[in-house]
């Protein structure tokens, strides 16, 4: 009885095929040496070719089994990629993603894009986590996040970043302060008041220090506050100016928006992960909803 073509006996030959030598091969893929002599075997009969020339001391292919070679590694490589396909697809069936996020993208960018990806895959439980930027970058790296959207980190060499947006930051005064009737500001102009600003380990509070450091100055701060909200509620009361990236801005009649001038300051906000990791297809998924969001 005539033996059909298996996959076993596929990977075997290639196995052997390129290590030469029936021990290494075996080792290889995790087959005995009988076995896989005897999948061989098999492979030949079937094929009705010898596909290898077998010494003592090593193994050769024949002129066969070099064709059959490049026709065994694409089969392989067509078979991998659908079995891949197929899980990728079940995955999206059923699953869970948790997303890192600081306040401002988790406020202004992600309803919309959670809305528009569960609707897509309804069997996907999108956990969304609201942190500071550090605290983004210390979720991915642990591995409670399966991706973050933050600044771009300083010094982190288990993380990659894949550039979204540039976020540009506004000036913020009190409509009784004298800068309130100009559209545009200097930043030195703005340091003259009171600075609100947000806690360190926030993007918005690495973002001011990095432009101060660049200025040659250092950043003094009179209040710090956790949210930007705050933020700028405090500065309609008065109580000192601000500087916050767009994405952080909130409607408040008492407040001024000014454009900031000598030097502008940005921050670039992208996706955060694990470098070296395989993004799933869930997450494939995420991130292609949430670059079209972003590009709207």
């Amino acid at each position: 009885m005539r033996v059909g073509l298996s996959l076993p006996r596929i990977r075997s030959f290639i196995a052997v095929a390129e290590e030469r030598q029936f021990r290494r091969a075996s080792e290889r893929i995790g087959v005995s040496q009988p076995a896989m002599s005897a999948q061989l075997r098999e492979l030949e009969e079937f094929l009705g070719a010898a596909l290898l020339s077998r010494t003592t001391r090593s193994v050769h292919l024949t002129a066969e089994g070099e064709k059959f070679l490049v026709r065994a590694r694409n089969i392989l490589a067509d078979l991998e990629s659908a079995v891949l396909e197929v899980r990728d697809h079940a995955s999206l069936r059923r699953g869970r993603l948790s997303v890192a996020a600081i306040p401002s993208v988790a406020s202004r960018i992600l309803p919309g894009v959670v809305a528009a990806f569960t609707a897509r895959f309804p069997g996907i439980d999108v956990q969304m986590i609201e942190l500071g930027a550090l605290d983004v970058e210390r979720c991915v790296t642990a591995g409670n996040a399966d991706l973050g959207i933050a600044a771009a980190p300083d010094r982190n060499s288990e993380l990659s970043f894949s550039f979204l947006l540039r976020d540009r930051f506004v000036g913020l005064v009190a409509k009784s302060n004298r800068l309130a009737r100009q559209r545009r500001v200097r930043l030195e102009a703005l340091f003259e008041f009171p600075l609100i600003t947000t806690v360190p380990g926030t993007s918005i509070r690495a973002a001011l220090e990095r432009a101060c450091r660049e200025q040659g100055q250092s950043l003094r701060v009179t209040h710090s506050v956790t949210q930007h909200q705050t933020v700028i509620a405090m500065v309609g009361a008065g109580l000192g100016v601000a500087l916050l990236p767009s994405l952080s801005l909130v409607d408040n009649a008492g407040v001024v928006r000014l454009a900031v001038v000598d030097p502008q300051i940005t921050r670039d906000i992208g996706i955060i992960q694990r470098k070296g990791e395989l993004s799933s297809a869930a997450a494939r998924e995420f991130i292609s909803a949430l670059r079209a969001t972003v590009t709207k």
